[in-house]
């Protein structure tokens, strides 16, 4: 056989073995086998610090202050590179709340602790030990949950606070109507209904399938 068909039939059974591979994935994801979606839990790993955004620019008011700053000595009152700021989030739709420690973003050492809370209007600032406590409550599900909920047409979509703001973004739209889901769970769906898993969600496929 001449080098060239030879070529030609490796060529042929490589495309047949990419294609068999391919369908298998893909009977696999849509049989609920391989999960569409990334597994809870999963951190994405960022190239840098993300630092939280003010909510407001400055303005005069201190009623954010915490208790614990009113007793702090003026000499403590100062961010510092050596800090560390605990970012408290509560969510009050879920009742968990999240923590992230972070360094003082560049731009605000040096400034006092009236500057700061003034910048971040929408937390409380109290001391803990020799570093800060920012805290604040989000009316909303925190980023542990996928939530499925139906619009007014009737279609169903999932949704999760993927930036642990006030906010849920849109992941999904899925391949049944509330129309094809069991009476029991319409009213839920249209509230609004939470997961902690891609697995719960696929258990609620399979009712409405049945």
């Amino acid at each position: 056989m001449k080098r060239g068909a030879q070529l030609s039939l490796i060529v042929a059974g490589a495309m047949l073995c990419a294609a068999g591979i391919l369908t298998y994935v893909v009977h696999e994801v849509w049989g609920g086998k391989i999960p569409l979606f990334p597994k809870l839990g999963a951190v994405q790993q960022l190239g840098a610090i993300e630092y939280p955004s003010s909510t407001a620019p400055l303005r005069p008011a201190l009623a954010n202050l915490g208790d614990t700053l009113q007793s702090a000595a003026p000499s403590d009152g100062i961010i510092r590179e050596d800090m560390s700021i605990f970012w408290v989030t509560h969510y009050s739709t879920c009742g968990h709340e999240k923590v992230r420690e972070l360094p003082p973003a560049p731009e605000t050492i040096g400034w006092t602790y009236e500057r700061y809370a003034q910048y971040y209007s929408g937390y409380t600032l109290s001391k803990l030990g020799s570093n800060l406590r920012m805290e604040r409550t989000i009316n909303q599900y925190c980023p542990d949950h996928y939530i499925i909920k139906s619009d007014d047409s009737g279609a169903i979509y999932v949704y999760r606070n993927v930036d642990g703001q006030d906010t849920l973004s849109q992941l999904a739209r899925m391949s049944f109507t509330i129309d094809q889901v069991p009476q029991d769970y319409r009213q839920l769906l249209k509230d609004g209904m939470a997961f902690g898993s891609i697995e719960e969600i696929e258990g609620l496929i399979e009712d409405a399938e049945t």
